[in-house]
C-alpha cells in the first residue's frame, strides 16, 4: 500500500499555519488550533491524496482454439492441457471460452462459453469482459495461431488499459487445406502490364497437382503452375497481366486440383494515374515523341525554350531536359527548379554534345546537381605522391623540438591519401627506416610508429638524406617528396651538391625547423632552396604550418564521340540489341552510379544520384535523334525510358492512398505533401455506374481520413481527386474476414507481438510451465480527498459554534450580565 498525491504543490499552502498562530488573539488556543487544522484539511484536499494497493486476486481465463484449422487429436490434446492448467486454479477464479463446437462437459465444472465464430481477437476480447475490475486477470490461450481477421490493434490496447496478460500455449494445426491467401501487385498505369504475385498455402505434397487459373471479364485466361516454395507450404506463381486502358479491371483466380477447383478468390486491380512529366525543348514536336515513347503512364506536358515566364514546377513528378543551355533556362527558373528537386521532382538531363559543354549549363546553379561533370574546358586530378619523412631523433631533439617534429610529421600523414606512399627515416648518429616506404592505408599504425620515436644519439643528417634519396628513386607515383625535420644542430657536410642531384631526380626537399633556434633558419632554408621544395618554421605548438605536397593536374573532362557503340545495362550486364552513334563522355561525380556504360570502356551513358530528396539522372545522349536512331524501332527503348522517369517520378511522392476494411465499413487515409489541399473522396461497387461523394476530413497538417460504410461482401472501387491528379485503391470482397488459411501466417506474429505488449509469454503445449499461472498485479486506487473536505467542513462548523457559544461570548463582554 502507497500514498501519493496528484497535485502535491499545494503543499505550500501550509506556510500560512505560522501567520495564523501568530496574530490569534489574546490567550485562547483553541480557535488558531481549529483554523490551523481547518487550512490542514483544505490544503490535503487541494493536493488530492491517493491510497494505492496492489490485489493478489487473479482471474484466468482459458481460450481453447477447436476451429477448423486444429485437428480434432490436437483439439483433444489442447482440451487435456487446459484441463491440466486448470487443475492449479480454484473453479471460481477461471472461465473458459472455446471457439468452435465443444461439450461444456470436457471441461472440470468450471464454467464455459462456446464462441461458435473462429475470430480470435473476439474471443480475447470476450475474455477480457470476463475479467472482474477488482481483480488481476490471466489469459491463457491454447490455438495454433491461425486468426480469421487482423483486428489485434484494438486487443492490444484493451490489454494495456485493463494490464491484464495474455499468454500463447501453441498448439499444431491440421494440414494446411489448399488455399489462396494474398494478391500483392505493385503501383501501375493505364497501359502498363501489371504484374500480379499469388500467394497459396499448401502442403507440399499437394502442390504438384495444383495450378492456378486467372481469368478475366472479358473471358481472357492465364494458367500456371505454383513452382517452387518461396517458403514452408507457401508457394508464389508471378503473372503477367495484359495492358489495360482501364482504371479499374477485376479478375477471378481458381486454385485447381486435378481439374476440380478447391478456392475462388475475386481479385481487383486499380491503376493509377498518369505520372505528370514536363518536358524542355527547342523542338516542339520532341514533347509527341516523348508521349508515344512512354504511353499512357504519362501525361507529359511539353514547354519549348525559352522559358520566361515563372513555372510552377510542384505540379509534376519529372522534368526532362533535352540540349538545356544557359539562355534557355533563366537562374531564377533553374533555382526554381533546383527547390523541387530538392523537395522530391525527379529530373532527367538529355542532350549531345551542346548539353554537355560550355555552351550547355556547364556554370549554371543547375550543373551542381548533375551526377556528371559537364564543363569540358579542365577538371583537377590530383595524382599520387610518394612521400620520405627525415625525423632527427638525435640528443639536441629532446623535449619539446622532438614533440614539435612528431606533430609535424603527423600533420604530414594526415595530408595524404590512401593511393599515396610514405616512410620515414630516423637518424640519431646512424640512420634507419622506423616505417618502409608503403602504401599510406593504416594512418593509426603509422602514428604510433611517429609517437614510438625518442631523442637521442648523435646528428649525422647525411646518411639519412641519401636513405630517403634510395627509398623514393624506385617509386612510379608522379610527385616525390623529402620532408625533413630537424632542430638544425646537425653536422656540417657539403648539402648543395646533395640535394641539387636528388632535385634534378624529380625529387623535392623541404625543410621544418622545429624550436626556438633562429640561427638554423638560414642553412635549413638553403636547404630547401637546393632542394626545389620549401621552407617552414615551427617555434611552437600555436605556429604549425599547413603542408601540402600536391598540385592538381588539368585534363579534358568531356569529349564527343561519334561511330556506333555497344550500350550494356550496368544492372544485368546484358547488352542493348542496337548501338548508340553518339555520345559525349563526361566525368562521372563521386557517389553517382552508371545505369547504362558503352561497352569496353570507362565512359557512363547513363548516370543518376540523389539530390536532397529528389534524383537527378543524365543521359549523355539526345532521346530521339542520331544517337538513338537505332532504338527508335526497339520496343524496348520505350519500356526502358519509362523505367526511368517513372523511378524519378517515385521520389516525388507528392500523396498516397491507403484504404483498409475494419469489419462493416472502409477506413480511407490520404497524406499529400502539398499545403491548403482540398481533396475530395469518392467510390462506388463495381456493378454501379455512378460515384458516390463521402466526407474526408483534415486530421493532420497534410493528413486526411475517411470512412465508407458498406458491406464486406462488396467489391468497391475508391478515389481521391485533387486539382492536380487522382489517386485509385481497390478493395476485394471480404478482405478483413476470411477463413483461418486465407490469412497469411505473418498474422501468427501479429499475435506474438500481442502477447508481448502485454507482457505474457508464448511457449509450446508439451513446454508449458506453470509460471504462465502469475499475471500483473491488479492496482486498487481509493481517494481521501471527499474525506479531507468533509473533515475542513466539520472544522469549519465547529470554528463558528466556538466562536458563538454563549459562555464565551459572556466572557467576552462582562458589562451586559444583569
Amino acid at each position: 500500500m502507497s500514498i501519493s498525491f496528484l497535485h502535491p504543490a499545494y503543499l505550500a499552502l501550509l506556510t500560512l499555519l505560522p501567520v495564523i498562530w501568530y496574530f490569534r488573539r489574546g490567550k485562547d488556543r483553541v480557535l488558531p488550533v481549529l483554523r490551523c487544522l481547518l487550512v490542514l484539511c483544505i490544503t490535503l484536499a487541494l493536493m488530492e491524496p491517493v491510497i494505492q494497493s496492489h490485489s493478489n486476486a487473479i482471474h484466468h481465463v482459458v481460450i481453447v482454439d477447436r476451429s477448423p484449422s486444429v485437428s480434432e487429436t490436437n483439439a483433444r490434446e489442447a482440451v487435456e492441457q487446459a484441463n491440466q492448467f486448470l487443475s492449479h486454479v480454484e473453479a471460481d477464479d477461471a472461465d473458459v471460452i472455446v471457439l468452435g463446437n465443444s461439450d461444456a462437459s470436457e471441461f472440470n465444472n468450471v464454467p464455459t462459453a462456446v464462441i461458435p465464430t473462429t475470430s480470435l481477437t473476439q474471443a480475447v476480447m470476450t475474455a477480457l469482459a470476463s475479467v472482474p475490475y477488482g481483480k488481476s486477470g490471466v489469459i491463457t490461450l491454447f490455438s495454433d495461431g491461425y486468426a480469421t481477421d487482423d483486428h489485434w490493434e484494438p486487443v492490444l490496447a484493451a490489454l494495456e488499459a485493463r494490464n491484464v496478460t495474455l499468454n500463447w500455449i501453441e498448439t499444431d494445426s491440421a494440414p494446411a487445406q489448399p488455399t489462396i491467401q494474398t494478391t500483392p501487385y505493385p503501383a501501375f498505369y493505364p497501359g502498363q502490364s501489371p504484374t500480379l504475385t499469388i500467394n497459396v498455402l499448401a502442403e507440399s505434397r499437394d502442390a504438384s497437382t495444383l495450378s492456378l487459373r486467372l481469368t478475366s471479364q472479358t473471358g481472357e485466361t492465364i494458367e500456371a503452375s505454383l513452382g517452387e516454395a518461396t517458403e514452408d507450404n507457401l508457394y508464389s506463381p508471378v503473372f503477367e497481366l495484359p495492358a489495360s486502358e482501364e482504371v479499374f479491371s477485376t479478375w477471378q483466380a481458381d486454385l485447381i486440383d486435378n481439374n476440380q477447383i478447391v478456392d475462388i478468390r475475386t481479385i481487383v486491380l486499380a491503376a493509377q494515374s498518369p505520372i505528370p512529366v514536363l518536358m524542355g525543348t527547342s523542338n516542339e514536336s520532341d514533347g509527341e515523341h516523348l508521349q508515344s515513347l512512354l504511353g499512357k503512364a504519362f501525361n507529359v506536358s511539353a514547354a519549348p525554350f525559352p522559358w520566361t515566364e515563372p513555372m510552377d514546377f510542384s505540379q509534376y513528378e519529372a522534368v526532362v531536359l533535352n540540349d538545356a543551355s544557359e539562355s534557355a533556362l533563366p537562374v531564377q527558373l533553374q533555382n526554381a527548379l533546383i527547390d523541387a528537386i530538392n523537395s522530391g521532382t525527379g529530373l532527367l538531363y538529355t542532350g549531345s554534345e551542346q548539353a554537355f559543354s560550355t555552351n550547355g549549363l556547364a556554370r549554371s546553379p543547375l550543373a551542381d546537381l548533375l551526377p556528371v561533370n559537364i564543363d569540358n574546358t579542365e577538371t583537377k586530378r590530383e595524382p599520387g605522391i610518394s612521400l620520405a619523412i627525415i625525423i632527427d631523433s638525435s640528443g639536441s631533439m629532446q623535449g619539446q623540438p622532438i614533440e614539435l617534429a612528431k606533430q609535424v610529421a603527423r600533420l604530414a600523414v594526415r595530408k595524404l591519401k590512401p593511393q599515396d606512399q610514405v616512410g620515414i627515416v630516423e637518424f640519431y648518429g646512424t640512420r634507419q627506416w622506423a616505417v618502409p616506404m608503403q602504401p599510406v592505408q593504416d594512418t593509426e599504425t603509422l602514428e604510433r610508429a611517429i609517437g614510438r620515436l625518442q631523442a637521442q644519439g648523435g646528428s649525422e643528417l647525411f646518411p639519412a638524406i641519401e636513405e630517403a634519396y634510395f627509398g623514393l628513386k624506385s617509386s612510379h607515383n608522379k610527385y616525390r617528396h623529402i620532408l625533413l625535420i630537424t632542430d638544425a644542430a646537425v653536422e656540417e657536410q657539403n648539402y648543395q651538391k646533395l640535394l641539387q642531384y636528388i632535385a634534378s631526380d624529380q625529387i623535392n626537399i623541404s625543410t621544418v625547423l622545429v624550436g626556438d633556434n633562429a640561427t638554423g633558419e638560414e642553412r635549413m632554408a638553403d636547404l630547401a632552396n637546393w632542394g626545389r621544395g620549401r621552407f617552414y618554421a615551427v617555434y611552437n605548438e600555436f605556429s604549425m604550418v599547413e603542408l601540402n605536397f600536391r598540385r592538381a593536374d588539368k585534363i579534358p573532362a568531356s569529349a564527343y564521340k561519334e561511330g556506333d557503340f555497344t550500350v550494356r545495362d550496368a544492372a544485368s550486364a546484358a547488352p542493348f540489341p542496337s548501338p548508340v552513334r553518339d555520345y559525349t563522355t563526361a566525368p562521372l561525380k563521386p557517389t553517382a552510379i552508371t545505369e547504362w556504360t558503352i561497352d569496353n570502356s570507362q565512359d557512363p551513358l547513363l548516370a543518376s544520384w540523389q539530390a536532397g530528396v529528389g534524383k537527378v539522372t543524365a543521359l549523355m545522349t539526345e532521346p530521339f535523334g542520331k544517337g538513338t536512331e537505332s532504338w527508335a524501332g526497339m520496343p524496348e527503348y520505350g519500356q526502358k525510358l519509362g523505367g526511368i522517369i517513372g523511378s524519378l517520378a517515385a521520389l516525388a511522392n507528392r500523396a498516397t492512398l491507403t484504404t483498409q476494411r475494419s469489419f462493416g465499413q472502409i477506413n480511407v487515409q490520404f497524406s499529400a505533401q502539398a499545403d491548403n489541399i482540398q481533396p475530395e473522396l469518392q467510390w462506388k461497387r463495381s456493378d454501379e455506374t455512378s460515384w458516390h461523394d463521402a466526407p474526408i476530413r483534415l486530421r493532420a497538417p497534410g493528413l486526411f481520413t475517411g470512412k465508407i460504410n458498406v458491406a464486406r461482401d462488396a467489391t468497391v472501387e475508391v478515389k481521391v481527386s485533387t486539382t492536380l491528379r487522382t489517386y485509385y485503391s481497390a478493395l476485394s470482397p471480404l478482405s478483413d474476414l476470411r477463413p483461418e488459411f486465407q490469412f497469411e501466417t505473418q498474422y501468427a506474429q501479429r499475435l506474438q507481438q500481442v502477447v508481448t505488449g502485454s507482457g505474457g509469454t508464448r511457449s509450446l503445449a508439451e513446454t508449458r510451465q506453470d509460471a504462465s499461472i502469475t499475471g500483473n498485479a491488479f492496482i486498487k486506487t481509493f481517494a481521501l480527498m471527499p474525506f479531507a473536505l468533509a473533515m475542513a467542513l466539520v472544522l469549519y462548523l465547529s470554528e463558528i459554534i466556538y466562536r458563538r457559544w454563549p459562555s464565551r461570548r459572556n466572557s467576552r463582554f462582562p458589562g451586559n450580565v444583569v
